[in-house]
């Protein structure tokens, strides 16, 4: 279950520190604390008032907190020389959100880490072809960029 309303407030505090941590440069004191804060949540947030208009504004908001820490553990990952554990990651995020481009980012990124290059060229047209069926929209500047990078084999200078 999600962090029950007393501990709301704990997972709001220890995930800004998280970020606060990453924002430092200290990677593992980070994801020690976005650990802390996942483990707070289970399940959905405020499943027995889904009706209530309120629950719903303050259950959307906790889900993309959670998924705004999902992204960070896994860019955490990546920036602590872990990229098969950072594909996993990036893979589970854009599985839950895939219109995310940032969840996308993460993934390319972690691909070029693990050396699957041609893989993560693939995934950006995946993502290209998504957005323009779906939405009508081509990628933002952020994955054009890396998309470029991955072209030139300058991915690593995107970071």
């Amino acid at each position: 279950m999600p962090p029950q309303h007393r501990d709301t407030a704990l997972f709001e505090h220890t995930l800004e520190q998280a970020h606060d941590l990453a924002d430092r440069d200290r990677t593992t004191e980070a994801r020690t604390a976005l650990d802390q804060a996942l483990a707070l949540w289970r399940g959905q947030p405020f499943a027995e008032l889904r009706r209530h208009p309120a629950a719903q504004q303050e259950t959307f908001c906790l889900e993309e907190l959670r998924r705004t820490a999902y992204d960070l553990r896994a860019r955490l990952l990546l920036a602590e020389g872990c990229p098969v554990q950072a594909v996993m990651a990036a893979e589970q995020l854009v599985a839950d959100s895939p219109f995310r481009e940032t969840a996308w980012v993460t993934l390319l990124r972690a691909l070029c880490a693990a050396g699957r290059s041609a893989e993560a060229l693939g995934r950006y047209e995946m993502i290209r072809h998504l957005l323009a069926d779906a939405l009508g929209t081509s990628p933002g500047p952020e994955l054009q960029r890396l998309h470029l990078a991955l072209l030139r084999h300058t991915w690593a200078q995107q970071g």
